[in-house]
């Protein structure tokens, strides 16, 4: 077991300006995240990031989002689309299989827990219809 020190990993996070990130440069925004460690099958993490990021899809877990600080509009890809206002303090789950992207107009900070492996990626404007 290891204890986090959350305000210490806070100070060396490195604000990620998704705006600027070409869709190629998903492994190099990866490596901006603290990984604190897997569980189960999956990861805790920390983020900060500013704008959208792709579509997501998590098939064989759920993602359990909390916003430490900022706020996070959260779509849902589901039947219709449904979208989640998230403020600092704030949390969600993201149920599994269902494809999800998030924005932030300004500087978020996040701690996100997928319970699986990431799962796929999608730029399109409609993940659903481009697999």
């Amino acid at each position: 077991m290891e204890i986090f020190k959350i305000p210490t990993l806070l100070d060396r996070l490195p604000l990620i300006d998704l705006n600027r990130i070409e869709s190629e440069a998903a492994a190099e925004v990866r490596s901006s995240f603290i990984n604190l460690g897997e569980f189960d099958r999956g990861t805790a993490t920390l983020i900060k990031y500013a704008g959208e990021t792709p579509w997501e899809r998590h098939v064989d877990g759920d993602e359990f989002f909390y916003l430490l600080e900022g706020e996070l509009r959260v779509t849902l890809l589901t039947e219709d689309m449904q979208e989640f206002v998230l403020t600092s303090g704030d949390t969600c789950i993201v149920p599994r299989n269902v494809w999800h992207r998030s924005k932030a107009d300004s500087q978020v900070t996040l701690l996100a827990l997928i319970a699986s492996e990431h799962g796929a990626v999608s730029y399109a404007e409609d993940p659903r219809i481009a697999i």
